[in-house]
């Protein structure tokens, strides 16, 4: 199903891990190097620069492709030649992964560029034959189909995004399809949507089936919570119904009921995602639940003004540096499951199976440095250590 060598993807995981235990001091130089060798990785990986510059190449050189395509066939028939080049761009894409490219620019703007090809192809045929709630219907589908097959196939994190986003854009397509203006049926079947999305993305990460896809199904995880949050926010929910028509008239405004539960949810989900993140030592969710934080503050300021919005910004950036400097002092004592200090992998945060897997390489304890633990003194290819280990 991966399109990239999982050979290769599994010694890319391993020579991170090694990076970072090094950079913490739990494993020696010594015993960095020696894993580094036993686990090479021969993927084509540039830096950032020379990743941008090859994906402008490869825009440019795509296009160019396209546009001699459609100039020799004098664009008679533009929805299959675009079919055509998104079927060219995957074709081509396949063709650098074979030889080794991961993330290099290159195959990122093929895939991208291919998407989008078979997107307009497809919309182009059906824009004659259905009507234009029905068109965004059709178009959702085929995003949650192509960007969800790139997202397992080709690890990409934006087509993740993508992804989510076209659930909420097909879920908004049936209802306006359906009943012809958004609903409250509608914000519950997304929140349904999202707190099952939510499930399976944490059962799935850690399982040896989606060891490749961790990253994806986090931040596929991650969207879901915004998505979730935003299924009751009092900004979103005033946006949808309070300027939708009751009777075809523009100027019938339909009512915003239940002010007080989208209220409640917009103040209580942040500060619960707060507590959950801080209980369960989820970085990614504590970050959320500030954002989120903020966030009341600007509705609360946007539908309740009460001093000008300058003064508002200025006491709302006091209150959080002050916040933040009692947090920043509370974590350097080592109070907390959190720690200030910034880990190698960026989380900040006691990994306990780092501990036990550097135990595990130097034989004894943590002390990689004792005599007779040292890594690189044994067999540690196959997984496991020989017997001279």
């Amino acid at each position: 199903m991966i399109a990239y060598n999982t050979t290769e993807l599994h010694h890319l995981q391993v020579q991170f891990n090694v990076i970072g235990w090094e950079d913490e001091g739990l494993i020696t130089a010594e015993e960095k190097r020696s894993i580094l060798d036993k686990y090479p990785v021969k993927l084509f990986m540039p830096q950032f620069f020379l990743r941008l510059g090859l994906g402008i190449l490869t825009v440019i050189a795509s296009s160019a492709a396209a546009g001699i395509l459609f100039i020799a066939n004098d664009a008679r028939v533009p929805e299959a030649l675009f079919i055509i080049c998104g079927i060219g761009s995957i074709a081509a894409l396949e063709i650098f992964i074979k030889k080794k490219h991961y993330r290099s620019g290159v195959d990122d703007i093929l895939l991208h560029q291919g998407i989008l090809y078979l997107f307009t192809g497809t919309m182009m045929m059906l824009a004659d034959d259905v009507n234009d709630n029905a068109e965004l219907l059709v178009f959702s589908i085929t995003a949650i189909i192509l960007y969800g097959i790139a997202a397992l196939r080709y690890l990409d994190r934006l087509a993740a995004l993508f992804f989510v986003a076209a659930i909420v854009v097909f879920e908004y397509a049936l209802f306006m399809n359906t009943l012809g203006r958004p609903s409250v049926p509608l914000l519950l079947m997304n929140a349904s949507i999202m707190t099952a999305l939510i499930f399976l993305c944490r059962k799935s990460v850690g399982k040896h089936f989606s060891r490749f896809h961790s990253d994806l199904l986090r931040l596929i995880e991650l969207a879901g919570i915004i998505c979730l949050y935003m299924s009751f926010h009092y900004l979103l929910v005033a946006g949808l119904f309070e300027l939708q028509p009751i009777t075809g008239n523009r100027a019938d405004l339909a009512p915003l009921s239940q002010t007080w539960f989208y209220w409640a949810w917009t103040i209580i989900f942040p500060l619960g995602l707060l507590w959950y993140s801080t209980w369960k030592v989820n970085r990614d969710y504590l970050r959320l639940s500030v954002l989120m934080i903020l966030s009341i503050f600007y509705v609360k300021h946007l539908f309740y003004p009460s001093m000008a919005p300058e003064w508002a910004a200025l006491l709302y950036g006091l209150l959080l540096i002050a916040v933040s400097y009692f947090v920043i002092r509370y974590l350097r004592k080592d109070k907390s499951k959190f720690t200030y200090e910034v880990k190698a992998d960026g989380t900040g945060m006691n990994q306990v199976e780092q501990l036990a897997v550097t135990a595990a390489f130097s034989g004894t304890g943590l002390s990689s440095s004792e005599k007779g633990t040292q890594f690189h003194g044994g067999n540690f290819g196959g997984g496991g250590a020989g017997s001279d280990y």
